[in-house]
């Protein structure tokens, strides 16, 4: 992807990405987290990045030939693309763990703070 393609504010992958990986790079960095930074987590975005390109690939090989071992591999793969996302805090779970709470979403929570902006 060229450099004028990427939105503002994306930096240019270190490593050449497929179409999985550069739509979950630019996932990352647009709709991505404030806590993620340049300059000590690109590395692993690109890593992380990278195995999403091997995951497609990979997962089209065991749904066209169900080869027990490619299973087995994409289930690895999938595992460690698991741990580098909940690394780079993009689960709710691991978010937590870094003191990143969210408040609450949706009409309720909508209510709730329409109600307690009314009583004070």
């Amino acid at each position: 992807m060229k450099k004028s393609a990427l939105p503002v504010g994306v930096p240019e992958p270190l490593r050449e990405l497929g179409p999985e990986g550069m739509r979950a790079w630019l996932r990352v960095w647009v709709l991505g987290s404030p806590w993620i930074r340049l300059d000590t987590d690109i590395e692993l975005v690109t890593i992380l990045c990278e195995s999403i390109d091997e995951r497609s690939v990979l997962r089209l090989e065991v749904l066209e030939n169900g080869e027990w071992r490619d299973r087995v591999a994409l289930r690895t793969l999938d595992d460690q693309i698991m741990r580098m996302m909940g690394d780079l805090g993009l689960n709710p779970m691991e978010r937590a763990k870094l003191d990143i709470v969210e408040g609450p979403k949706g009409r309720l929570a909508e209510l709730r703070a329409a109600r307690a902006a009314a009583t004070s």
